[in-house]
């Protein structure tokens, strides 16, 4: 239970990236949504950990946490392909390293107690400068 709902916590914070009608919108929102999500990591310290923990573990846990983590990715995904006019394919697998990085991101922030050293818009121009690449190398 506190997976599925702290789980959907993080689905709802990347929720407001969907259906966005512009490049502009869906940039702006992730720079929001990623500042958030570090915040949460901070307010339930034990959610970065147990994700990393259970992931791919073949319990309950693992199972909900591989749900909830395969809802988010299709929906970003489809939200990547329409704004950045790439394949599914390409758009998912753009997904789950995004997501990665956030997600590493959150848990170094936590971890390494981020939000006591660092200003934290430093690391929103970071996230910025992943976001801007015009178009992926060939």
């Amino acid at each position: 239970y506190a997976i599925d709902h702290f789980g959907k916590i993080f689905i709802e914070i990347g929720r407001e990236n969907l259906s966005v009608p512009t490049k502009r919108e869906y940039f702006k929102n992730t720079l929001s949504t990623t500042s958030r999500m570090l915040d949460h990591s901070v307010q339930y310290p034990w959610i970065i950990p147990i994700y990393f923990h259970f992931r791919n573990s073949k319990s309950i846990v693992g199972e909900r946490i591989r749900h909830i983590v395969d809802m988010y990715m299709n929906a970003h995904a489809a939200e990547i392909s329409k704004h950045y006019k790439l394949s599914k394919a390409q758009a998912r697998t753009a997904a789950e390293a995004f997501t990665g990085m956030r997600m590493g991101l959150a848990y170094s922030y936590l971890v390494n107690q981020m939000d006591k050293k660092v200003d934290k818009r430093l690391l929103m121009i970071w996230i910025q400068s992943v976001l801007r690449i015009p178009k992926l190398p060939r």
